[in-house]
């Protein structure tokens, strides 16, 4: 008589052939605003920004002019399967600053953004999830929160110019 497989073992059968993750996953945590005193931001959050952004400097992607100025922190983008997971990171990274976030929020009239940005590459499709405690948090330094998703074909990544964390390749 032969053996049938069982459902745990065809699952546990494709778990071991699934292929690495291919997507990619980019956390921004933005302070948008007119007029911002980078240097006194950076000092009160005790780490430095990845871009700051100044009104009127030409635009990288587009021919227009940055309207507002922005400190901006950036995961890169990654190869991840868990955006959700990189959520986290970013989240715990500022959830300690809270209180000199509100002060940064109300002296410079700014603005919390956070970017999810999630580059989809053969259909690799990133976990995305919001957590109680992210959501609150967000919710108590006023966050906006955008997520992003871009479908691209599998060789679209160079095309697109996007960089990746030193160490990690798309392919």
């Amino acid at each position: 008589m032969e053996k049938t497989s069982s459902t745990q073992d065809i699952v546990s059968q494709n778990e071991l052939v699934r292929p690495p993750w291919q997507s990619l996953v980019n956390i921004e945590f933005l302070l948008i605003g007119d007029k911002i005193d980078f240097d006194d931001i950076t000092a009160k959050l005790g780490f430095s920004p990845t871009t700051i952004s100044k009104k009127g400097e030409p635009c990288k992607f587009i021919n227009k002019c940055i309207t507002e100025d922005c400190w901006e922190y950036s995961t890169g983008n990654i190869i991840e399967g868990d955006a959700g997971k990189l959520l986290r990171e970013v989240c715990d990274l500022f959830k300690a600053k809270n209180k000199i976030l509100k002060f940064v929020v109300k002296k410079y009239k700014t603005e919390i953004r956070i970017n999810v940005v999630i580059y989809i590459k053969n259909g690799d499709i990133p976990g995305l999830y919001f957590e109680k405690d992210i959501i609150k948090f967000f919710y108590d330094i006023g966050a906006e929160i955008d997520v992003d998703m871009y479908v691209c074909e599998s060789d679209a990544f160079g095309i697109l110019g996007l960089n990746f964390i030193p160490g990690q390749s798309p392919d």
